[in-house]
């Protein structure tokens, strides 16, 4: 009806003129419909009728820049003016100053807060993590960690600075969208990794074959630097008889070789000894890591046997088969004997030979000899060459 259209109109225009920012700036204004079919002359009268009877639903949307450009978009209501369009358009200014858009991103592990420096601030990160500001607006943002993170730096700003543990991101002029990214870790030991020779054995004997132990690990820490990081070499009663100790101000690798020495400059005797490594940050967080340490100067024992046995002039008509045993009580074998070997050639006075090595680079030799072979009855029956 036509006087439904006038009423919904005066409304619509109370509406938008009484509706003001926090600036105290007529806001803009973008109706979901507008009024059509307008008879001046039936104005006043059905204006008065609608405010008696009806009560109309009125939809507003506060709509705010996506980028800098400066006219005035025709989708949007300016201050006193009227809607030109049936939908509100991406574009939307307050008494004609553009809106820059600013998004605030939070990364990392770790938990915290960006906050804007308004007195009501328009970022409050968690909550609100996007917010609008008029064209050439310098902002400064606010990064707080909680009890459990850090913050780890700032992406996006123009210069950043920091005071008692908050850190600061400054937009000097907001000419156009802008994004910013606030990395939060969270607070946690170092992470020690172990790159040592698994077996951790040596041989302080002085043969140039594993004469010293190399201790090496990687240290990973996330924020919290200087990392401090000490080696306690410990003997089977406990007691410490030699340390390494140092700091790295990076994630790196320590490198430590022990020559069996303790602290008296004095060889340490064969035996288990346990490696203690400790590592912590500059938040007092620490991490430790325990392994044993073998110190093993004595070969191991290599041991050979043939099968069959001769016959009482040393002679065997069949194959003979030699094999080696090799056992080692202080580091263990790293590398075993060949072992079964066939001796199948006729000959005399043939031999077999094996190697044996153990953790801590000792070695042990030995030889089978003496292997003789005929595979013919011979027709003397001299004791040199005769088989029984």
């Amino acid at each position: 009806m036509p006087h439904l259209a006038f009423t919904r109109e005066f409304m619509l225009n109370r509406r938008e003129q009484g509706a003001r920012d926090s600036r105290g700036r007529r806001k803009a204004r973008c109706f979901s419909e507008q009024p059509y079919g307008l008879v001046a002359l039936w104005r006043g009268l059905l204006v008065v009728l609608g405010l008696l009877f009806v009560e109309w639903p009125i939809t507003t949307l506060d709509v705010y820049a996506a980028s800098g450009t400066s006219h005035l978009s025709d989708s949007c209501l300016s201050s006193g003016g009227k809607s030109h369009s049936r939908f509100a358009g991406p574009n939307c200014h307050i008494d004609g100053v553009p809106q820059i858009t600013l998004t605030v991103t939070k990364m990392g592990k770790g938990r915290g807060t960006v906050i804007s420096n308004e007195s009501q601030p328009k970022i409050n990160c968690g909550l609100s993590c996007i917010s609008t500001y008029d064209l050439g607006s310098s902002v400064t943002l606010l990064a707080i960690s909680n009890e459990n993170s850090v913050f780890s730096g700032w992406s996006g700003c123009d210069f950043t600075s920091s005071d008692n543990f908050i850190n600061f991101c400054t937009l000097q002029s907001m000419n156009a969208d802008r994004a910013v990214r606030a990395t939060f870790q969270g607070r946690s030991a170092p992470v020690i990794i172990d790159k040592s020779d698994a077996s951790h054995a040596f041989s302080p004997n002085g043969d140039g074959v594993k004469d010293a132990l190399a201790i090496s690990f990687d240290v990973q820490e996330a924020i919290s630097f200087p990392v401090a990081w000490m080696i306690s070499i410990k003997d089977s009663g406990g007691i410490v008889i030699k340390t390494f100790q140092g700091t790295l101000a990076v994630n790196g690798t320590v490198n430590v070789s022990w020559d069996g020495k303790d602290t008296t400059n004095a060889l340490v005797r064969d035996g288990i000894y346990r490696a203690h490594i400790e590592v912590a940050n500059a938040d007092g967080r620490s991490m430790t890591k325990d392994f044993q340490i073998f110190v093993d100067r004595t070969p191991p024992l290599l041991v050979g046997n043939r099968s069959p046995e001769p016959n009482t002039y040393g002679w065997n008509d069949t194959d003979v088969i030699v094999t080696f045993n090799c056992t080692d009580a202080g580091s263990g074998i790293a590398l075993g004997p060949v072992s079964p070997q066939v001796v199948s050639v006729e000959g005399q006075g043939q031999s077999r030979s094996a190697t044996c090595t153990d953790n801590a680079g000792n070695r042990a030799d030995l030889s089978v000899n003496g292997i003789s072979i005929v595979r013919h009855r011979p027709v003397s029956r001299s004791p040199a060459c005769a088989m029984e």
